[in-house]
């Protein structure tokens, strides 16, 4: 899944937590489900588990014994993370220059890449960044 799609499973889950008619439990239930009935999460493995701190009784639970990778679920928090601080407009921007002279096309000079950060450099998970676009 993209960073926008992150994003917009974070929103959903937000929102859903958010309203105040519902408890916790509930709102939990209908954000999951919501969740599960994206298009993009076809063929995904979820678990969840969420304790109340005080006590540490469960109030919500999803294929809690199922294991899965860590990084599944730190992806959601370095996605909710980057769409607070940077908000949902940023665009990260790699610069591609050269010296030299461009004859016959063939470039008899360099190529220099200035990367500020975009960990999709060339990536054909988004349509700016697929082969044929960089």
């Amino acid at each position: 899944m993209n960073m926008k799609t992150y994003n917009l499973i974070t929103v959903l889950l937000l929102t859903s937590l958010l309203s105040a008619a519902q408890t916790v439990t509930q709102r939990l239930d209908k954000a999951v489900k919501l969740l599960q009935q994206d298009a993009q999460m076809k063929h995904a493995m979820m678990s969840l588990y969420v304790v109340e701190t005080a006590t540490g009784k469960p109030i919500y639970a999803l294929n809690e014994q199922l294991g899965l990778a860590p990084a599944s679920t730190q992806k959601l928090f370095t996605s909710v993370a980057v769409f607070e601080l940077l908000g949902k407009d940023f665009k990260y921007k790699t610069e591609v220059g050269y010296d030299g002279n461009i004859s016959n096309g063939i470039l008899k000079g360099n190529i220099y890449i200035v990367g500020y950060g975009d960990p999709t450099l060339g990536s054909w998970r988004f349509v700016q960044t697929k082969r044929d676009s960089v």
